[in-house]
């Protein structure tokens, strides 16, 4: 793509709502979930086509609930929450620190 901030990332549809919102930050945590993201040039869109409201500054992305959550939560690695792999907690009695 050409340039950089004409450069936008949509969920890929099937039949589906086009209507979805466009996003400038391909790490957005919205599209985390998606099967797959394309990336478009932003004039193939049309002008009132809606972007996210996280990628827009809007609001903050709030992962304390919901999908997004349990899929943050899925791909952390459990030493790094205080958890063996095991998941018993490394810091108390009978947890991976007694080994």
């Amino acid at each position: 793509m050409s340039d950089d901030s004409d450069t936008v990332f949509v969920r890929s549809q099937r039949g589906g709502d086009d209507r979805r919102p466009h996003h400038t930050d391909r790490n957005c945590d919205r599209l985390q979930q998606a099967v797959s993201v394309l990336e478009k040039e932003r004039s193939v869109l049309p002008d009132d086509h809606p972007e996210c409201s996280v990628c827009a500054g809007e609001r903050e992305n709030d992962m304390s609930t919901g999908p997004q959550l349990c899929s943050k939560i899925a791909k952390m690695n459990p030493e790094d929450v205080g958890l063996s792999p095991l998941g018993e907690r490394a810091d108390q009695p009978g947890g991976a620190a007694d080994d």
